[in-house]
């Protein structure tokens, strides 16, 4: 039973705007400490209308309702909040969770993986070439003392 419900008319619509304005706040803030780190935290963070409907913490001031109508966007008493909701959702999709890898990690992996192609490619270039200069010149002392691939040097 939510506490809204022995509440009427004007005192019931502002205790709802207060829970739901509470709920968008605590977001915001969530929102502003995971963009700092850079990552998201194990918080509870509501991904839809319903979650955010139904999320119920009296000592937090977030009180759960029942009415649908609250949570459309045409509402005229909390439509707003709701566009708020839709922009946080908007804005942490870019905020990585934990164990995700963020946009710029995801961008130096693609960047990795093109890199290493290309180095493959190089060194097939390179062994195609020394095979040829073998075939025109097998005794080519240059080829005799430069091995390939070259040795990696092991740390110690």
């Amino acid at each position: 039973m939510t506490k809204a419900k022995n509440l009427y008319g004007q005192n019931k619509t502002d205790f709802v705007k207060t829970s739901f304005q509470n709920k968008i706040d605590y977001m915001k803030a969530l929102r502003d400490r995971w963009k700092k780190s850079g990552r998201r935290g194990n918080e509870y963070w509501p991904d839809t209308l319903e979650s955010l409907k139904g999320w119920d913490d009296p000592e937090g001031g977030f009180h759960k309702w029942k009415s649908n109508s609250i949570t459309r966007e045409s509402s005229l008493k909390y439509g707003d909040l709701v566009k708020e909701f839709w922009k946080l959702q908007e804005e942490i999709a870019a905020i990585p969770s934990d164990g995700e890898d963020g946009p710029e990690i995801r961008r130096l992996k693609r960047e990795n993986v093109r890199l290493a192609t290309q180095v493959s490619a190089m060194i097939y270039e390179i062994m195609d070439y020394r095979d040829e200069i073998i075939r025109m010149d097998p005794a080519n002392s240059f080829l005799k003392a430069t091995p390939f691939p070259p040795a990696i040097p092991q740390a110690d």
